[in-house]
């Protein structure tokens, strides 16, 4: 069991069916996931902009202030 998933995406790269399958395993778990986005001095920030708008439509994303650890 976790209490949170980080899902680390190539900025770089397209959506797949990977990507795709994944998405689904952590639409399952239902815990709170954190977007990794990784090589992003590879693109510039328009196409940065659009990457987060486009996760940000397939799922609920955490926030960094959305995890409460207990004590």
């Amino acid at each position: 069991d976790v209490d949170i998933i980080l899902f680390l995406v190539d900025a770089t790269k397209s959506f797949g069916k990977g990507d795709n399958f994944v998405l689904e395993k952590i639409k399952e778990a239902n815990k709170p996931t954190f977007l990794i986005l990784n090589k992003v001095d590879k693109i510039n920030r328009d196409e940065l902009f659009n990457l987060i708008l486009k996760y940000k439509d397939l799922y609920d994303f955490a926030d960094h202030d959305t995890i409460h650890f207990p004590c």
